[in-house]
């Protein structure tokens, strides 16, 4: 190999490594993480959704009450149809995002907060703004 070709293999791996990087730093952005939360809520995916709540939350509901809550919202706003835009507040070193969602009737913000270490820490479900 000569010492082009291995410059440029360095070179290509350092620029490899680096895209990586900030792809997953894209992929785990609150938004995006908001994004995926309420992608398995409208699909109703009770098991994994549950898996992503902190200690607090699992507790405070478990699969069976959030499959019931969600059935609430659906009876009351209609079938979800899709994620309309998201917003993220600071709130006491919580990231708070509203992902606005428009169902048949009307449109709601599904509120995740997510803690430090990127679990669901609080879950609401408000008018949109």
């Amino acid at each position: 190999m000569t010492k082009r070709s291995w410059l440029l293999t360095v070179l290509l791996g350092v620029l490899l490594f680096n895209f990586q990087l900030t792809s997953t730093a894209q992929e785990d952005t609150p938004e995006t993480l908001a994004g995926k939360f309420v992608d398995m809520l409208a699909k109703e995916d009770f098991a994994s959704v549950v898996k992503w709540f902190d200690a607090t939350m699992t507790n405070a509901m478990p699969e069976a009450t959030l499959k019931q809550t969600w059935a609430s919202v659906t009876e009351q706003a209609g079938k979800f149809k899709k994620q309309v835009k998201t917003r993220v507040e600071k709130v006491q070193g919580y990231d708070a995002v509203f992902v606005t969602c428009e169902f048949e009737k009307v449109n709601l913000d599904v509120q995740a907060v997510f803690d430090s270490q990127k679990r669901v820490a609080g879950l609401f479900i408000v008018p949109a703004k």
